[in-house]
Protein backbone atom coordinates (compact mmCIF):
# COMPACT_ATOMS: atom_id res chain seq x y z
CA UNK A 1 0.00 0.00 0.00
CA UNK A 2 2.56 2.41 1.00
CA UNK A 3 4.96 1.80 -2.13
CA UNK A 4 1.51 2.10 -4.24
CA UNK A 5 1.34 5.58 -3.06
CA UNK A 6 4.60 6.41 -3.38
CA UNK A 7 4.65 5.31 -6.52
CA UNK A 8 1.83 7.74 -7.68
CA UNK A 9 3.39 10.57 -5.42
CA UNK A 10 6.56 9.67 -7.72
CA UNK A 11 4.27 10.30 -11.03
CA UNK A 12 3.14 13.38 -9.69
CA UNK A 13 6.25 15.15 -8.85
CA UNK A 14 7.49 14.02 -12.13
CA UNK A 15 4.92 15.91 -13.86
CA UNK A 16 3.23 13.08 -15.44
CA UNK A 17 -0.52 13.17 -13.75
CA UNK A 18 -2.17 15.42 -12.17
CA UNK A 19 -1.37 16.68 -8.87
CA UNK A 20 -4.23 14.43 -7.50
CA UNK A 21 -4.36 11.43 -5.62
CA UNK A 22 -7.53 9.35 -5.64
CA UNK A 23 -8.44 7.01 -2.90
CA UNK A 24 -10.68 4.64 -0.95
CA UNK A 25 -11.73 4.64 2.98
CA UNK A 26 -9.33 7.18 4.64
CA UNK A 27 -10.66 6.49 7.92
CA UNK A 28 -9.54 2.39 8.44
CA UNK A 29 -6.59 1.70 9.76
CA UNK A 30 -3.82 -0.56 9.27
CA UNK A 31 -0.52 -1.98 11.29
CA UNK A 32 2.89 -0.48 8.65
CA UNK A 33 5.72 -1.66 9.87
CA UNK A 34 9.05 -0.63 7.57
CA UNK A 35 10.24 -3.64 5.14
CA UNK A 36 14.08 -3.34 6.90
CA UNK A 37 12.46 -4.27 9.85
CA UNK A 38 10.73 -7.31 8.90
CA UNK A 39 13.59 -8.77 6.68
CA UNK A 40 15.29 -8.19 10.06
CA UNK A 41 13.23 -9.70 12.53
CA UNK A 42 12.72 -12.97 10.00
CA UNK A 43 16.84 -13.10 10.03
CA UNK A 44 17.06 -13.13 13.50
CA UNK A 45 14.17 -15.90 13.82
CA UNK A 46 16.59 -18.28 11.36
CA UNK A 47 19.58 -17.58 13.37
CA UNK A 48 17.69 -18.71 15.92
CA UNK A 49 15.72 -21.67 14.49
CA UNK A 50 16.78 -24.44 16.67
CA UNK A 51 15.71 -22.78 19.47
CA UNK A 52 12.55 -21.98 18.71
CA UNK A 53 9.90 -24.93 19.11
CA UNK A 54 8.68 -26.40 15.92
CA UNK A 55 5.45 -24.76 14.38
CA UNK A 56 5.91 -22.15 16.19
CA UNK A 57 4.11 -18.77 14.89
CA UNK A 58 4.52 -15.58 15.25
CA UNK A 59 2.87 -12.41 14.27
CA UNK A 60 5.76 -9.51 13.09
CA UNK A 61 3.83 -6.48 13.91
CA UNK A 62 4.16 -2.97 15.71
CA UNK A 63 0.45 -3.56 16.99
CA UNK A 64 -0.54 -0.13 16.97
CA UNK A 65 -2.62 0.88 13.51
CA UNK A 66 -2.10 3.98 11.53
CA UNK A 67 -5.18 5.44 9.45
CA UNK A 68 -4.93 5.76 5.53
CA UNK A 69 -5.34 9.83 6.07
CA UNK A 70 -2.37 9.90 8.51
CA UNK A 71 -0.28 8.07 6.33
CA UNK A 72 -1.01 10.27 3.72
CA UNK A 73 -0.57 13.35 5.46
CA UNK A 74 3.10 11.91 6.54
CA UNK A 75 3.88 11.11 3.35
CA UNK A 76 2.66 14.59 1.91
CA UNK A 77 5.31 16.42 4.44
CA UNK A 78 8.02 14.07 2.73
CA UNK A 79 6.74 14.25 -0.76
CA UNK A 80 8.80 17.05 -3.16
CA UNK A 81 5.59 19.04 -4.32
CA UNK A 82 2.38 19.30 -3.06
CA UNK A 83 -0.66 17.29 -4.39
CA UNK A 84 -4.47 17.08 -3.08
CA UNK A 85 -5.61 13.69 -1.91
CA UNK A 86 -9.78 12.82 -2.44
CA UNK A 87 -11.67 9.92 -1.99
CA UNK A 88 -12.94 7.90 -4.74
CA UNK A 89 -16.32 6.73 -4.16
CA UNK A 90 -15.14 3.85 -6.36
CA UNK A 91 -12.44 2.79 -4.30
CA UNK A 92 -14.82 2.52 -0.82
CA UNK A 93 -15.65 -0.91 0.00
CA UNK A 94 -18.39 -1.74 2.37
CA UNK A 95 -16.54 -5.23 3.36
CA UNK A 96 -13.15 -3.24 4.43
CA UNK A 97 -12.03 -4.31 7.85
CA UNK A 98 -11.59 -0.86 9.77
CA UNK A 99 -8.69 -1.56 11.89
CA UNK A 100 -6.02 -4.43 11.47
CA UNK A 101 -3.63 -4.51 13.15
CA UNK A 102 -0.88 -7.63 14.64
CA UNK A 103 0.25 -8.74 18.07
CA UNK A 104 3.38 -9.38 18.46
CA UNK A 105 3.50 -10.48 22.03
CA UNK A 106 4.18 -14.28 21.26
CA UNK A 107 7.15 -13.13 19.19
CA UNK A 108 8.14 -10.57 22.34
CA UNK A 109 7.58 -13.78 24.77
CA UNK A 110 9.55 -16.33 23.07
CA UNK A 111 12.32 -14.88 22.16
CA UNK A 112 12.68 -10.89 22.77
CA UNK A 113 12.50 -9.44 19.27
CA UNK A 114 10.57 -6.31 18.93
CA UNK A 115 10.41 -4.43 15.40
CA UNK A 116 11.62 -0.44 15.65
CA UNK A 117 9.36 0.72 13.17
CA UNK A 118 11.17 3.87 12.54
CA UNK A 119 8.06 5.77 10.43
CA UNK A 120 9.86 8.70 8.90
CA UNK A 121 12.58 6.89 8.01
CA UNK A 122 10.65 4.34 6.66
CA UNK A 123 8.74 7.18 4.94
CA UNK A 124 11.53 9.22 3.64
CA UNK A 125 13.02 5.97 2.22
CA UNK A 126 10.07 4.91 0.66
CA UNK A 127 10.06 7.90 -1.46
CA UNK A 128 13.45 8.16 -2.29
CA UNK A 129 13.55 4.62 -3.81
CA UNK A 130 10.17 4.51 -6.12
Amino acid sequence: MLPSFAGQIARIEAGLVPPVLELGNLVVERDFLPMDDVVRVYAELFDRGVDIADGSMFNVALGWPRSIASVMSDLWRYARVTFEVRVAPDQMHASEIPVAAGDATRLRLATGLTPRGDWDDAIADVLDHV
